[in-house]
């Protein structure tokens, strides 16, 4: 049986003058050494998985955990957005993907993996220009196997989804929807205006897969049963949506750099408070809490 290809990296190149770097030496201004040795692990975290690092909020307190004691959540946040402020890591590729990377990173993986065949290059995730060199397998993010969110489902079209007939004979541990997704209530017009954020936000459109067409009919179920009026009409359903990102100022620093459909989904609770209040809750509170704030919010009176 054929040995599969290694990604990542078991070393990598550390520049001497690293801690002269102008970014560097910002990220040190502002945050002092704590900065420094916090982006040193996240390249530690790259490097290993080869020239990118899935990041999300179980990421972050992992991260914390193995690092020590002394070092908090809304820290390593905090740490993160200044290298987007000084550019090094690539905010735009991070918003679509949840990713951190750079192009100098991209730069200094393809030179250790010199000596490597048949390399493999994620497009979507590539900030420079695409290596040209045979032994590099260029690859779409839709085309993974097993992507970093691990999608289930074959890609749908983000304005006009296929039915697809093979969902109502899959297995899944969860409740099956077996509806298509053209035909779940405001599934088209919501898509169209997330798909409409992306464009305004990032400048590119969404990128739509199974697993992010499940997190939307997630999201429209939420808001489906929290909105006043009963039973809920489209356009309500469709208004909720869009209130959601019309106040997307609102979120915070953190989920503003989340913005795939399934972390918008898992985010959703703490978003609408946010947005509500201005301020994040992720102290404990009942269902009957985020019921009644959803419909305060969601309520179709009218928007702020």
């Amino acid at each position: 049986m054929a040995r599969p290809n290694k990604i990542g990296l078991s070393y990598f190149p550390f520049d001497v003058d690293f801690f002269d770097d102008d970014k560097i030496e910002l990220i040190n201004a502002e945050f002092g050494i704590t900065g420094e040795n916090i982006i040193i692990r996240l390249l530690c975290k790259i490097y290993k998985n080869g020239y990118y690092y899935q990041w999300g909020d179980d990421e972050c307190l992992l991260f914390c955990k193995r690092a020590g004691a002394s070092y908090r959540p809304s820290q390593i946040e905090e740490v993160i957005s200044g290298c987007f402020r000084r550019s090094f890591f690539d905010e735009r590729v991070f918003k679509m993907f949840g990713i951190l990377t750079s192009n100098g990173i991209q730069k200094r993986y393809l030179a250790a993996c010199a000596e490597r065949k048949n390399v493999e290059i994620i497009s979507d995730y590539w900030v420079g220009e695409l290596p040209k060199d045979d032994r590099f397998l260029i690859i779409e993010h839709d085309k993974l196997v097993n992507p970093p969110d691990n999608p289930v489902n074959p890609p749908i079209n983000p304005i006009n989804p296929p039915e697809n007939t093979q969902s109502k004979v899959k297995k899944s541990k969860g409740k099956i929807n077996t509806m298509p997704e053209e035909k779940i209530p405001a599934y088209s017009p919501c898509m169209k205006i997330y798909n409409d954020f992306c464009l305004e936000k990032l400048g590119v459109k969404a990128k739509i897969d199974g697993t992010q067409g499940k997190a939307l009919k997630n999201i429209i179920k939420y808001l489906k049963s929290n909105i006043k009026e009963k039973p809920a009409s489209e356009q309500a359903i469709c208004d909720a949506f869009e209130i959601i990102f019309q106040k997307y100022d609102r979120w915070g620093k953190f989920y503003q750099g989340q913005l795939k459909l399934n972390q918008i989904d898992s985010n959703l609770i703490n978003i609408i408070k946010l947005i509500k209040n201005g301020r994040s809750t992720n102290s404990g509170c009942t269902d009957a809490d985020v019921v009644k704030l959803a419909a305060e919010i969601f309520g179709t009176a009218g928007r702020n």
